[in-house]
């Protein structure tokens, strides 16, 4: 019995420790990835005599839109509830102190903007289970809903 009980707890202790290395490494590869989009937007934006040609309707430079979206495009796609709660930190700290980019949260039938009923929608979600987050954008280009399912 006392060895049946070790066997358990030590493939559980595995099983939590694959998993955490499961998602750090797919939150690797977004990081890269959303890196080199931004390195790449970069070099394309900047002319060879210093002007920038980068400008949005509304004078906003595409280094500026790519700065304001690469964290919250790290959690675009899979994501395990555990790191959600970072995402939903993110935006509460957005909206609060970004007037001009408001962001949206949707989960399930909850649609607000709101730092308070962002933050209390973590309580809703599981550590262990896998959730879908798509991104939306303004017309300038900037994340401006996130919907995770």
């Amino acid at each position: 019995g006392y060895l049946v009980f070790i066997g358990i707890v030590l493939l559980l202790v595995i099983s939590i420790f694959v998993l955490a290395f499961t998602t750090v490494a797919k939150m690797t590869n977004k990081t890269v990835d959303v890196y080199d989009k931004t390195t790449s937007i970069i070099d394309g934006v900047i002319n060879d005599d210093g002007s920038n040609s980068g400008q949005t309707n509304k004078g906003y430079n595409k280094i500026e839109i790519k700065v304001f979206n690469a964290p919250f495009e790290l959690y675009n796609g899979s994501q395990s509830g555990l790191f959600l709660d970072d995402l939903l930190d993110q935006v509460v700290t957005n909206n609060k102190t970004e007037d001009d980019h408001i962001i949206t949260v949707v989960y399930n039938t909850t649609m607000t903007a709101v730092p308070d009923e962002i933050s209390a929608l973590k309580q809703n979600l599981e550590d262990g289970k896998e959730y879908e987050v798509s991104l939306d954008y303004d017309s300038d280009g900037f994340v401006n809903k996130i919907t995770i399912k």
